[in-house]
């Protein structure tokens, strides 16, 4: 063989390397996903309510327990736990000369406890996060009035009444970029509501399809929702109460185990003893049991756009195309 013969084997044998190597460097992928961030948040009573009355305007914002959230990356696990008699949600304001208000009230015996937890830590592989809340030995009451006439008792009333043995709630989100996932629960023993001291026909089981074990525990399937509760314009119910979404980068779910709006109540619709010197509108939420968790991922593959990698592949053609060229210059001479 020729110098000539064995120029034009070699420019015969790489072309046909090089478009090898080519499609083999266009198609690696390394699979190295990450979960890069995380939140979860819990707490076990929040109250979020306005009273607008003619002059006076009353109102409450509380979360408790508080504390019980965190951010990753860096894994977290924090707790916190308060008794009923340590929340402070206001006093008895005078509205009139008879008659005092207040918003709110827990029993103090109430045991409120909530958990955050993610082990994201910034390297691969599957992750979680979670948001848990307890409560025990839990009453609230709504809308407290005191009326003093000035001759006489004086008559308390309360509008709305909420109370629970036990309640809880559970957000948890985990997995890796691409297979994201959720899932919530939450469960209400003894649950009782009461309008002005009249139990709602709302809770009856065979009423409403609602599920209740041997221990009188209460469960339903997500977002269970009653309208005008008693009647009530405006006064709507929410258990088990689910909201979120995944996708392949993101996932994130909020459970309350119970949710009651009041749109604009008119309060005058209670019933309540205050002999006409109470009107106004009530307007706001009681979440009982309420979870939080998030994860988001990325995908950290190796991976060439498609545009790229069409120009690659034609650059490799053309090299072939060029090389045959040489190649037959090369024969002819």
């Amino acid at each position: 063989m020729n110098k000539k013969q064995a120029n034009a084997n070699l420019f015969s044998a790489r072309p046909f390397a090089s478009v090898l190597l080519t499609s083999i460097l266009l198609t690696a992928t390394t699979a190295n996903a990450t979960v890069v961030s995380s939140e979860a948040d819990a707490y076990a009573l929040g109250i979020d309510l306005s009273l607008d009355i003619p002059g006076v305007n009353l109102s409450v914002d509380v979360l408790a327990p508080t504390g019980a959230s965190g951010i990753a990356p860096s894994p977290f696990n924090n707790t916190n736990s308060i008794l009923g008699s340590d929340l402070g949600l206001g006093t008895q304001v005078t509205v009139a000369p008879t008659l005092s208000v207040s918003l709110a009230s827990p029993s103090d015996a109430a045991v409120l406890e909530a958990t955050a937890s993610s082990n994201v830590d910034g390297t691969t592989g599957s992750r979680d996060a979670s948001g848990n809340s307890t409560a025990t030995g839990l009453t609230l009451d709504i809308l407290n009035t005191l009326l003093a006439p000035p001759i006489g008792i004086a008559m308390p009333g309360t509008a709305v009444s909420i109370s629970a043995s036990a309640l809880n709630s559970t957000s948890t989100v985990s997995g890796d970029y691409g297979s994201l996932s959720s899932t919530g629960s939450s469960y209400i023993a003894d649950l009782a509501i009461t309008l002005f001291g009249t139990p709602l026909i709302i809770l009856g089981p065979s009423d409403f399809g609602l599920i209740t074990d041997v221990n009188g525990g209460l469960s339903t399937s997500p977002n269970f929702e009653a309208l005008n509760v008693g009647g009530i314009v405006g006064l709507n119910l929410i258990l088990n109460e689910q909201t979120g979404s995944c996708t392949n980068t993101l996932c994130d779910l909020t459970v309350n185990a119970l949710r009651l709006s009041f749109d604009a109540v008119d309060i005058s619709s209670f019933g309540l003893p205050t002999n006409g010197l109470l009107s106004g509108t009530l307007a706001g939420d009681i979440t009982l049991g309420h979870s939080y968790s998030q994860l988001a991922a990325v995908d950290n593959s190796v991976a060439v756009s498609t545009p790229t990698t069409v120009s690659l592949f034609a650059l490799a053609l053309l090299g072939v195309a060029f090389s045959n060229r040489k190649l037959v210059i090369a024969r002819k001479s």
